[in-house]
């Protein structure tokens, strides 16, 4: 049976014990310590054992398994995507949990599976059943360009769903649709298109009367990442900035759907702002083409296109990858992800996750590092998704990037939903920067301070007491306020790293000093708005990047090239070796259970976090 041929319907060591002489004398308290240290150790060992021997069993249980012969895709086929799962920036790799995931395809597979589809002669269609999986706007972005270029080619597409955007997807969902040739809907599906908006709870009165102060310092007036901690109310800067990134957005959107469906930018903002579509209403306004069912579309489909096989997306992605059948590349480039809010040190616990992996600044400037180093890579691209992190982390990657350059590595940054304040400042120095027309950018800017509970703790009659050494030792104490000398001193630290930022983008970009403050002073720019700023070279996702990487190395187009991916991931057997290298995994353990205590305290503000300045846009536009 051939495994490509998707029948889906489309709707759907031992211890040595040491001898006791008479002088050894042990407390109680010692006792029960030893035991519970032998328990601990004793349950560790068998845990990872057991672990060790089934990861082992499955392994060659694999190998060893005949399995079903792999047979080519059809000649000519309709490829399916059944968009039901989340793409995410990076791929769900094997964790000591999960060893074996089942593969779905992260943004740049994903991206590159629908290039594939578009120049793939034996593909003549593509469907996608949508399933209200809460696409972003910039991912929408990067599909809408693919399928566009899927038409180009000349072959149909066809998208249905039971709703558009009712599942939380909103205007997103049908501005992806719109981009199709014909867009399905269920009979008594509705199509939910309620603009764009930015919130977020002010909580200033409420901390004001629990006793608690936060006390935060910003450079500048739009660096307003914790004005919701300080404030009653909106800054009328940050009302005056979303207010321009949600315009920019919105009236692509209406001017991107009104031409592709052939219907009036005025009957677009009708839509949008009656919100509630039904599908009848829908159809009649243009917004859709049918109403009907997944079995109804498989009967036009044989009727338009033929009696051609159904292949699953992933399958058909899975397949170009492992055969690398379509494209033939010519030479080598990394691809390195930032993702999340960057800190400085990184996690080498065997069992962290890979997205911590991917916003540790120190491991991200090595994979910079290494790639520079290496023969066989000619380019990197920098994928960045990154509201910003620490100042030290940003710069570490920034000056990661300069040697890259200096090694002659041409370095593309591919920026992704968001690339701002400290994620900007790791691009700045790139040597070409690409944003989508809906990348939120710039937050050129620093914040930073802490919360002091010291009336909290009154009100609770909660004595704290301290001992110290030095004048300042209870600086970042949650049980007193900044006083005026330690204030001065703080901001004194934000003046710095304001200005040393403000070099890096004024270095970067070619601007002078005056010309990076009039487009930082910590404001967020679009993606658009930062290419008019001189922020970005060019407006384009994933594939345009890759294109202009390979022009960089005198190559054609992206075709030519092959994407690596940097860091290398540990297979799941190297992660368990890994626990049993150093007594440094053991206190990683541990580290890792009482870093669990402190996750409310951070979540107000009250731990570790508030002891830095932190490089942060302010909200999330939805």
């Amino acid at each position: 049976m051939n495994k490509y041929r998707y029948k889906t319907s489309l709707f759907k060591p031992r211890n040595r014990q040491s001898k006791k002489t008479d002088t050894q004398k042990t407390t109680g308290l010692a006792v029960l310590l030893i035991a519970v240290g032998k328990l601990f150790r004793g349950a560790a060992l068998v845990l990872g054992s057991i672990m060790l021997f089934f990861v082992l069993l499955g392994v060659v249980i694999g190998a060893l398994a005949p399995g079903e012969k792999t047979k080519s895709l059809p000649g000519e086929m309709i490829v399916h995507l059944n968009l039901d799962f989340t793409v995410a920036e990076a791929p769900v790799k094997p964790s000591l949990t999960n060893p074996f995931p089942n593969y779905t395809p992260d943004m740049k597979s994903f991206v590159m599976g629908l290039d594939a589809v578009a120049h793939d002669p034996r593909v003549k269609a593509l469907v996608v059943s949508l399933h209200g999986v809460g696409l972003n706007l910039t991912q929408v972005e990067e599909l809408r360009n693919a399928v566009k270029l899927i038409r180009e080619k000349g072959k149909r597409t066809y998208i249905i769903a039971a709703d558009y955007g009712v599942g939380g997807g909103g205007l997103a969902e049908y501005y992806l649709a719109s981009a199709f040739d014909e867009v399905w809907l269920h009979p008594v599906g509705v199509l939910s298109v309620p603009g764009l908006s930015a919130e977020s709870p002010y909580l200033g009165e409420l901390l004001e009367k629990m006793g608690i102060e936060p006390q935060f310092f910003q450079r500048k007036e739009f660096k307003t990442a914790f004005e919701n901690l300080t404030s009653e109310e909106m800054s009328d800067e940050n009302r005056r900035v979303l207010n321009s990134v949600l315009t920019d957005i919105g009236d692509r959107i209406v001017k991107r759907i009104a031409a592709d469906r052939n219907v009036s930018e005025q009957e677009i903002k009708a839509s949008i702002d009656k919100a509630l579509i039904t599908g009848p209403e829908a159809r009649q306004s243009g917004l859709i083409d049918t109403l009907g069912f997944g079995d109804a579309l498989i009967t036009e489909l044989d009727m338009k296109e033929g009696p051609l096989e159904r292949v699953s997306f992933v399958n058909y992605v899975s397949d170009n990858e492992e055969n690398r059948k379509f494209f033939k590349p010519k030479a080598s480039v990394a691809y390195v992800r930032v993702l999340g809010a960057m800190s400085l040190v990184e996690n080498t616990d065997p069992f962290a996750d890979e997205e911590e992996r991917l916003r540790s600044g120190s491991g991200i400037a090595e994979s910079i590092f290494r790639a520079a180093e290496d023969p066989e890579i000619k380019a990197i691209i920098l994928r960045i998704d990154s509201p910003g992190g620490t100042p030290s982390a940003a710069e570490l990657i920034r000056h990661a990037v300069a040697k890259a350059i200096e090694y002659k590595k041409p370095v593309i940054v591919s920026m992704s939903t968001t690339a701002a304040s400290g994620g900007y400042w790791a691009a700045a120095g790139a040597s070409k920067i690409f944003a989508l027309p809906s990348t939120l950018t710039g937050s050129i800017g620093v914040v930073g301070g802490k919360v002091s509970a010291q009336e909290l703790l009154s009100k609770v009659h909660v004595n704290w007491e301290s001992v110290r050494y030095g004048n300042n030792a209870g600086l970042w104490s949650l049980a007193q306020p900044f006083n005026e000398e330690q204030a001065k001193q703080f901001n004194k630290m934000l003046d710095v790293t304001y200005a040393n930022f403000i070099t890096r983008v004024a270095q970067g970009r070619g601007l002078t000093l005056d010309e990076a403050e009039n487009v930082a002073r910590g404001r967020v720019w679009t993606g658009r708005q930062a290419l008019e700023r001189n922020l970005v070279d060019r407006i384009g996702g994933l594939r345009e990047a890759m294109d202009e990487t390979a022009h960089e190395i005198g190559l054609n187009s992206r075709a030519d090239i092959a994407l690596i991916d940097y860091p290398r991931t540990k297979r799941p057997l190297e992660k368990i070796m890994s626990v049993f290298d150093s007594e440094a995994a053991s206190q990683a353990r541990l580290n890792k259970l009482i870093s669990k205590a402190e996750i409310f305290m951070n979540s107000f503000g009250l731990g570790e976090e508030g002891r830095s300045y932190q490089t942060y846009q302010p909200l999330t536009v939805q």
